[in-house]
């Protein structure tokens, strides 16, 4: 159930008042490096305080459930009711329909630094990171709030028990 007034600052989702200023400019790319993967994940854990980047292994199906899953993560961040220690951790926890870390982390976690998609919410930040990190940009995914959000929001928010 979305209430969308295309001059308003203000969207409802499912209840749920979110400022657009709070969803950043979320972007994934398809991305590469020389880097091991680990050291990688490490510095992406220092990304930047309000802003974040996610690293997924690469499959093309996770593209879809990344803007639910992204909302989802952000809706529980506002309501103080997230799972997980951090905003991409629980956003990964979304993007793979379970509520057991180890378990998003095996099945969709970036394990391998020769293809990996990278999702922020922050291009501009990201595209410095990648930069002083010898990220190689390969491909950028196109991200939309779509007019039937409210739908994926509600079938992604679906998740596995403990």
């Amino acid at each position: 159930m979305r209430q969308s007034n295309k001059f308003a600052s203000v969207r409802v989702y499912a209840g749920v008042t979110l400022n657009r200023h709070d969803f950043g400019k979320p972007c994934a790319f398809l991305c590469s490096s020389e880097k091991k993967i680990s050291w990688i994940l490490e510095k992406a854990a220092d990304f930047d305080e309000k802003r974040f980047v996610l690293l997924l292994k690469r499959d093309e199906k996770l593209i879809g459930r990344l803007i639910p899953a992204y909302i989802n993560a952000k809706i529980r961040n506002e309501d103080n009711e997230m799972r997980a220690k951090s905003l991409p951790m629980e956003m990964l926890l979304f993007v793979s329909g379970t509520m057991k870390t180890d378990k998003a982390i095996k099945e969709n976690g970036a394990s391998d630094n020769n293809m990996f998609i990278a999702f922020t919410d922050d291009r501009e930040k990201f595209s410095s990171f990648a930069l002083k990190n010898s990220i190689r940009r390969i491909k950028e995914y196109r991200l939309h709030f779509s007019k039937d959000i409210a739908e994926d929001v509600a079938s992604v928010g679906f998740l596995e028990a403990y």
